[in-house]
């Protein structure tokens, strides 16, 4: 058929092909992928493909790792896949590192591991990948690979709805139902932190620098306002150090290696963020753990008959059918019993949450001893009240 001949703008591809050009071998891998001015071929496709990622193209590397994985044009073979998504992710391309967070949140071609998903993600993520940011948002939500934290899973989920992305957006309207408005508003907030951290990022290698590869004075103080902006949350002296040693590697006129330590600098800080963030939001889940369990056990230690003992006590004193004294004493005793149990409840719980892996169910129980006693005293306590 005529639309499947070859036109002259493949000729001239297939020719620069043959002389080694990574680019036309992978535009022309394209070709025979699609079908575009050529018969569709799965096997020339990935062979122009496997040319190119030979020599270092990152999109035909990611390419490639895409055919292997759905067994196009060549063998399945998911481990290979995920050779070259590394080799393409070590490149910045953006697809690979989903491709790979994604192998290892889900144990293709790899071990399954949550933390690496977690962390190739985030680099994804970072880069602007609306999918990436969906994934790293659902990781924190649901706690896979990083401590749970609905405020970072919203903020995350937020600039991937802002992307057009419906299940985010889907997603984030589920996790609000169970954030309350204040964590709602943070994580908004957050949301913007990062938004302005990863344009700062993405600009500085393209705006910040003049022809001499050294970056202005009028730049490098916007840019020392940005970055303190947007990394209030960790100490300033920190700050201030790693700011000043940018702009002294700035003001040598070091070209292209400022560059790079600039972008170290800001992952370096950006990695200091996030890992105080998640050692607050795992105290903040410990103290809700541990309040959860004390209410637990308060409620199953017999202490409601504290409550009881108290409330007739009062009755008593109310229609003066026990002496002014005796109900002090009574009062005395009941709230020292009250007070010692509230201590070992408390205790009880601090031990239950060292426990490995404590749960709602080892913490529906009360020792039996305690609970016990506890009710042996409120009865001896009401029978001397009567």
């Amino acid at each position: 058929m005529i639309r499947d001949m070859p036109d002259d703008t493949v000729t001239d591809l297939r020719r620069h092909a043959m002389q080694g050009a990574a680019d036309a071998q992978y535009n022309l891998a394209l070709r025979y992928s699609t079908g575009q001015g050529v018969p569709a071929n799965a096997e020339e496709a990935a062979a122009w493909c496997q040319r190119a990622a030979q020599q270092g193209h990152a999109r035909a590397q990611c390419q490639l790792g895409l055919m292997y994985a759905k067994g196009d044009g060549v063998p399945k073979n998911v481990g290979e896949a995920v050779k070259w998504w590394h080799a393409a992710s070590r490149q910045g391309n953006r697809t690979a590192q989903l491709a790979l967070g994604l192998s290892y949140e889900n144990g293709t071609g790899v071990v399954k591991n949550d933390g690496q998903a977690v962390a190739w993600y985030r680099i994804a993520a970072e880069s602007g990948e609306a999918a990436a940011r969906f994934r790293l948002g659902l990781m924190y939500a649901r706690g896979k690979g990083v401590a749970e934290n609905y405020i970072h899973g919203y903020a995350w989920l937020n600039l991937a709805s802002a992307q057009g992305l419906e299940a985010a957006r889907k997603q984030k309207a589920r996790l609000r139902t169970q954030m309350t408005v204040e964590q709602v508003a943070r994580a908004q907030e957050i949301s913007g932190d990062l938004l302005k951290h990863m344009e700062a990022s993405a600009n500085h290698v393209k705006q910040s620098t003049d022809r001499d590869g050294r970056m202005s004075g009028i730049e490098s103080s916007k840019a020392s306002q940005a970055i303190r902006r947007t990394f209030l949350r960790i100490p300033q002296d920190y700050v201030r150090t790693v700011v000043s040693t940018m702009r002294r590697v700035w003001s040598h006129r070091m070209g292209p290696a400022a560059c790079v330590l600039a972008m170290c600098g800001l992952s370096l800080m950006a990695f200091q963020i996030d890992r105080q963030l998640d050692v607050r939001a795992a105290e903040a889940e410990e103290s809700r753990r541990l309040e959860r369990l004390e209410q637990l056990l308060w409620q199953q230690s017999g202490a409601s008959r504290i409550a009881s003992a108290l409330q007739q006590l009062e009755m008593m004193e109310l229609t003066g059918t026990i002496d002014p004294q005796r109900a002090a004493a009574t009062r005395q005793r009941i709230e020292q019993v009250q007070a010692d149990l509230r201590q070992r409840v408390h205790a009880l719980a601090l031990e239950m949450l060292q426990r490995p892996q404590p749960s709602a169910d080892s913490a529906s129980v009360v020792p039996p001893d305690m609970r016990r006693e506890a009710i042996e005293t409120m009865l001896q306590l009401q029978e001397d009240a009567d």
